[in-house]
């Protein structure tokens, strides 16, 4: 499991000591995480997808 998964479970069973940890109030909602950064490694082939399609409405 990822650390964002963990965080995201923890934080929707509203587990005090992280809710306070990083001050998110009660009346607050954590809907997700989002990893940033930098890879550690680079991968030289990439696999093939096809182009994505949207549709907006």
């Amino acid at each position: 499991m990822m650390w964002s998964g963990l965080f995201e479970y923890c934080s929707m069973t509203e587990y005090g000591p992280l809710l306070r940890l990083l001050n998110i109030s009660k009346d607050r909602v954590v809907t997700g995480a989002l990893l940033v950064g930098y890879p550690l490694y680079n991968f030289k082939r990439l696999v093939d997808r096809n182009p994505l399609e949207i549709t907006w409405q």
